[in-house]
Order: structure tokens, then sequence, then C-alpha cells
């Protein structure tokens, strides 16, 4: 049987997937927002993960979560890496929403001119503490990193650090030229970008660090700058 297939840039209301049997692939800020948008609309949610590690079933929930290599049959089945069929689950999988990510797009700027690298992947460099470009830094990028746990917030402190820097005179600049490109090179070892994981380059968690202490740390440095 045929089944709909479409990105999470397409989601719009969780209403379409009334009654419906839904596969989410992604466990990401996208995945997990619709899979909770979907949760008492859709018959059945399933939601495929790379940070799960077995099948696990709420069945009171109408939804089951599935580890990285599960597999869809044509017959709407969930298949593990064995060939076992998911037991216990819902009805068979009629819908596929891929929250599997998404790459950057700025295509008011020049790659070229600015010494940047973004189109068409899935991180933008060189960027110092992901919202600065390390060259040039009057330009600013809010919203770059993945897996922000809090939005509005987390934005708001990056806001907070680029008026700071920019509010600041000649000679009072908050770092060199030198400092933030020691920093892009040191993240980009970090998170293993030359060894296959580039897309974790703005992944909050990736590297030992988190969105909560990358808030804090921004906010520090104002409020040290403005006592």
């Amino acid at each position: 049987p045929s089944r709909e297939i479409i990105h999470s840039r397409a989601y719009d209301d969780a209403s379409a997937f009334r009654d419906r049997s839904v596969l989410v692939v992604g466990g990401r800020s996208s995945g997990v927002d619709i899979s909770r948008m979907l949760h008492g609309v859709a018959k059945w949610t399933y939601v495929l993960e790379k940070g799960c590690a077995g099948a696990v079933v709420h069945a009171d929930q109408a939804v089951t979560h599935v580890p990285l290599g599960t597999r869809l049959g044509a017959d709407g089945k969930l298949r593990l890496d064995d060939g076992a069929v998911v037991s216990g689950a819902g009805p068979p999988v009629d819908c596929v929403v891929l929250a599997t990510g998404y790459v950057y797009s700025f295509p008011f700027l020049d790659e070229q001119a600015l010494g940047m690298a973004f189109r068409g992947k899935r991180w933008v460099t060189p960027l110092y503490e992901h919202l600065q470009h390390a060259r040039r830094p009057t330009l600013g990028f809010i919203g770059i990193p993945l897996a922000v746990p809090c939005p509005i917030p987390f934005f708001e402190c990056q806001a907070a650090y680029l008026a700071e820097a920019w509010s600041r005179p000649p000679g009072e600049e908050l770092t060199s030229e030198a400092e933030r490109d020691a920093w892009v090179a040191a993240r980009l070892d970090a998170v293993g970008f030359d060894r296959g994981r580039p897309q974790d380059t703005h992944l909050t968690g990736a590297a030992g660090g988190s969105a909560w202490t990358y808030m804090r740390e921004l906010l520090g440095r104002v409020h040290a700058a403005r006592p």
C-alpha cells in the first residue's frame, strides 16, 4: 500500500494525522515536539531515535519508541535489526514524518566573500560560540545551535552577548580575532569535524557541553563586562 512521507518542515497541524498511525523519525527538537502534538490525536505514534536502546511500548499512551536500525516493512510493520517484528506495538504505520534535521541556508549572504561555509550543510563556519563570525565580528547569527531545550531564553542570552560585544568601543572588545579563531578550531576538533561528525558542530550536548552551561557562560561574560 502507498504510504505518505513528509519532512517535518512540511508539518503544520496534528489534525492532519487524526486516527492515523505515524512513524516520527528523529528524537531531537522537531521530532519531540511533533510527537507530543500527535499524542491524543494520532491512533498510534512510533518514534525512531538513536538514543533508544531497544523497543519500548507505552500502550496506555499509544506510543512506541524504537532504536536506530529499525526498518519499516511494506506491510507497515516495524522490524528490529534481528528481523523481529516490534511486539506489543500498535497498528501498521501509514504515515512517516522525517524529523531528521535541516541544512542551513542564507541566500542573502555570499559564502566566498565572507569566508564562510554553510550552503547545503548542517553547520556554519567559522562561528565563535555558534553566533559570531570569528573574523568579521559585526556579523552575528541567533539560533544556530541544535537540541535547544528552551529556545526563547537561549536566544535572549545570545542576543545579550552580541549586544554587549557590539557596544564595546575600539580597544575594549570582549575577544580578539585570535581568541575567536582558537575557539572555532578547538570546537571543530572536539566534535570530530574532520573525523566524520561535522553535524555535531552546533549540537549543544556534544563534547560534554549543555545548553544551560552555554547560556550561563554567555551571560557571565556580559555581566563581567558590565558590573
